[in-house]
């Protein structure tokens, strides 16, 4: 069957269609068609005047062959999630890859940064960081800044944060500030060089909130797992040989939930 799919600027367009199909597939079909650059979720389809269920099939709405959909888009907040990090592999000064963003599709207004537990190996030298980067569609750098560490030091005020560091990132940061529709973000690490040093991370999340968002809910997310432990005092990692999590090949802004480790 045939539905037509008209978005609020009044632009209409024809999608074939089965009655079995989910309303999320059909979301993607239409996405793929006029190559929007948004996660599906971003979407919605509107019949008369209800909203239809993502995971609603067609058959068990009262679409129509021939029947008119208006097409949303819902622009909610990004969120990056570190589930969890441990490494005690040795690079010196390196600032490891934990995750990557899918690209911005609007300017952002603040970044809201929570660490449910964030530990070094508690002894000797303080190295554990945790960093924000924003780089362009050229992967050039745009900006950067530390947001939390090293622990132990004058630098990390334990008495307000615990081992809990919370953050609220505004238009005063460049990594803010100088963010635009196409560019991303990477979550990044920093642990030790001198043998002995480790960083371990759980539930590190970045909620990206856009300028011109029409909800606060969460709309699209990715998520990481980094695992790196050695063989030695200064050796990589004893199952991937690595000293660094591999930054995945980038297959555009598509996927709703990438987890990698």
């Amino acid at each position: 069957m045939e539905v037509h799919v008209r978005t609020l600027d009044g632009q209409t367009f024809v999608v074939d269609v089965c009655e079995e199909e989910s309303v999320i597939d059909i979301l993607g079909k239409i996405r793929d068609k006029q190559n929007y650059q948004v996660n599906v979720k971003e979407l919605k389809l509107i019949l008369g005047n209800v909203v239809l269920e993502d995971s609603a099939t067609l058959s068990n709405t009262t679409a129509k062959d021939g029947d008119v959909l208006t097409l949303i888009k819902k622009l909610g907040v990004r969120e990056l999630i570190v589930e969890s990090i441990f490494d005690d592999t040795q690079w010196h000064s390196k600032h490891k890859f934990a995750l990557r963003s899918e690209p911005l599709i609007d300017e952002v207004e603040k970044i809201e940064v929570t660490v449910g537990d964030f530990q070094d190996q508690g002894w000797g030298g303080c190295q554990a960081r945790l960093f924000l980067y924003l780089h362009d569609s050229a992967n050039t750098e745009v900006a950067s800044m530390k947001l939390f560490g090293p622990l132990r030091t004058a630098e990390y005020d334990e008495a307000k944060h615990g081992r809990s560091p919370s953050c609220s990132i505004g238009q005063e940061q460049p990594v803010v500030a100088s963010a635009k529709p196409g560019m991303i973000y990477r979550l990044r690490y920093q642990g030790g060089g001198g043998g002995g040093h480790s960083i371990t991370v759980k539930n590190w999340r970045c909620q990206i909130f856009p300028k011109r968002r029409s909800t606060d809910e969460v709309t699209a997310a990715v998520s990481s797992r980094v695992d790196l432990r050695n063989t030695s005092r200064l050796g990589p990692d004893k199952v991937t040989r690595a000293y660094e999590l591999i930054e995945p090949p980038y297959h555009g802004p598509m996927s709703s939930d990438v987890a990698i480790s």
